[in-house]
């Protein structure tokens, strides 16, 4: 039962950091600007820098829930509304995990200091969250073999349209966001996630060592 627990405790905080690192990019308009300049897009649209900036904030924002779909056709055209819509939900979706998580790794904790085992539950977990390591190697090798083949599979799993093929030639989504955006975003992303890891092992680790936490 406690190994079970103790997986179950590792996964949740590995998919709270995740969600963490993922909200943070996607709502910190300073990723978009510097994927934007890195790749020079603001040279590649006959938007200026800051129409460019005042899209991305829109999209910020409608993915939260503070706009609708009205207010995004004022900018987008109808398909990039529709898979704006698409990714709204996911991100409500992963919001829910969030919480769900937060709930799990709450009980998990009182139950184990109940059980006055709380020390195994925290060194055990320092252990388990090794494992990110590798999934992170796995996907910095998926990065670095073929990206596009993995894009396309990516997308294929959240959606069950095709609304995200969008022509760069006429939709200022995937002008916005084109390829080389989404490996400079999966790389912030990556990083972010691996250094919060890190931080909670580091943690971890120091509770057990300074003997912070007194079973009852």
């Amino acid at each position: 039962m406690k190994r079970l627990l103790i997986i179950l405790f590792v996964i949740m905080i590995s998919l709270s950091v995740l969600i963490f690192s993922i909200e943070y990019h996607t709502f910190n308009i300073k990723s978009y600007e510097k994927s934007y300049e890195k790749y020079d897009l603001f040279k590649k649209t006959n938007n200026s820098k800051g129409e460019f900036l005042e899209d991305s904030r829109e999209l910020i924002e409608y993915i939260k829930g503070g706009l609708s779909n009205d207010e995004l056709a004022e900018t987008f055209n109808e398909k990039e509304v529709l898979h704006m819509e698409d990714v709204q939900n996911i991100y409500t979706n992963i919001r829910l995990i969030k919480y769900i998580c937060m709930v799990l790794i709450g009980t998990i904790i009182l139950y184990f200091y109940i059980a006055e085992d709380i020390n195994y539950l925290i060194e055990q977990s320092f252990r388990g969250l090794l494992f990110n390591y590798g999934i992170v190697g796995i996907l910095i090798g998926m990065i670095l073999v073929d990206f596009s083949k993995y894009f396309v599979y990516f997308h294929l799993i959240l959606f069950d349209n095709d609304l995200w093929i969008l022509d760069p030639k006429t939709d200022l989504l995937i002008q916005m966001m084109p390829e080389s955006f989404f490996v400079d975003m999966a790389i912030k992303i990556g990083l972010t996630y691996i250094i919060g890891v890190i931080v909670i092992q580091i943690i971890l680790f120091g509770v057990v060592k300074l003997d912070l936490i007194k079973n009852k």
